[in-house]
């Protein structure tokens, strides 16, 4: 889902690009879940990570959570509906 960047880049531009008000109020909505959405799914994977830290389990998260964190302006411009966690094997 890309609205929750594209009212993010829309938001942050000129007022030449806002759309009509419906329409804004729609995807400042979409945003919004999308922050609520995010911050829920950081506070899951920190205490999944207090766990894997404390039994001295190695982990890399991958895609989703990464990326948000890495390469997008606001992590709830990433959409991401799961947590992909590479561990490995011989820690299983």
């Amino acid at each position: 889902l890309i609205l929750p960047l594209l009212y993010y880049k829309i938001s942050k531009g000129s007022s030449l690009l806002k759309p009509p008000d419906e329409i804004d109020k729609y995807l400042q909505n979409i945003f919004m879940a999308s922050c609520v959405r995010s911050m829920r799914m950081e506070n899951h994977f920190k205490e999944v990570a207090i766990v894997f830290k404390q039994k001295k389990i190695d982990f890399m998260v991958l895609k989703g959570l990464a990326y948000a964190r890495a390469y997008y302006p606001d992590p709830a411009t990433r959409t991401y509906a799961d947590i992909d966690v590479l561990v490995s094997k011989n820690q299983l």
